[in-house]
């Protein structure tokens, strides 16, 4: 009996790469954290997570992940706007994609949502997005920034 050989995945050897990026999730809400998880993980992803700015920074420091996912609020209102800067200025995480969540406009009531480009460049991240996100949406956005970069540096 011939046995079958591996099952090429949808988009050939560059989309199996993208599926084993390693992803960091920073933010201070457990449950936002699980479910993100879950939908990672079942796309292939390897995940990794933080609740705190502080925390979030010695895992990328040690970690090198491929994508941020990076809550705006948590220990303190700004800590995900430090922690996307003081990424973005490290040599060996400034080329690292963040993608930025926040419930600021709905727990607030202030418009937070960056417009264009440059509000974006002004944040640190590479893209935005409120809370609540979809999980389609997430895998989405996740896919998208990752094909921006040529490839997980820890495949």
């Amino acid at each position: 009996m011939k046995k079958a050989g591996p099952i090429e995945p949808k988009g050939g050897e560059g989309a199996e790469k993208m599926k084993t990026a390693k992803i960091l999730i920073v933010d201070d809400d457990l449950d936002f954290i699980e479910i993100s998880r879950l939908n990672l993980e079942a796309k292939g992803y390897r995940v990794l997570s933080a609740s705190s700015g502080k925390e979030g920074w010695k895992m990328a420091e040690k970690e090198k992940p491929d994508l941020i996912i990076l809550d705006l609020m948590m220990e303190k209102l700004d800590a995900g706007m430090v922690l996307s800067q003081k990424i973005k200025g490290h040599p060996e995480l400034s080329s690292t994609p963040i993608l930025m969540l926040t419930s600021i406009s709905r727990d607030t009531g202030m418009d937070f949502t960056p417009r264009t480009a440059e509000d974006l460049k002004k944040l640190k991240v590479d893209d935005f997005h409120t809370k609540p996100i979809k999980g389609k949406t997430l895998l989405e956005k996740v896919e998208k920034l990752l094909e921006r970069t040529e490839s997980p540096r820890n495949p």
